[in-house]
């Protein structure tokens, strides 16, 4: 069984994650596929002691890609948007 930190793989760090986190207090983190948004939630509080506001999910495919040997699958992955109230942070690394 994994844990809930296990379970959040590693924070998303782009150029549009890091504008969202200035603007809206919003952290993007790459998530376990099968995590649902009250596990989301709930993994948040406990690891950083924070409860968001507010929690959304987005599945991604990556592109297939193409080789001499063959087609490598495109691999999924769940991207989760965590609001989090005004003045609160997460120190993400």
């Amino acid at each position: 069984m994994k844990l809930l930190i296990d379970k959040l793989i590693q924070p998303l760090m782009s150029e549009k994650a890091a504008s969202r986190e200035t603007r809206f207090n919003e952290y993007t983190i790459v998530v376990d596929q099968k995590m649902t948004k009250t596990e989301i939630k709930l993994a948040v509080e406990t690891i950083f002691g924070v409860k968001p506001l507010d929690v959304r999910t987005v599945l991604f495919r990556k592109k297939a890609r193409k080789s001499r040997t063959g087609v490598t699958p495109a691999r999924l992955y769940k991207k989760a948007l965590i609001r989090l109230p005004e003045g609160k942070r997460i120190e993400i690394k």
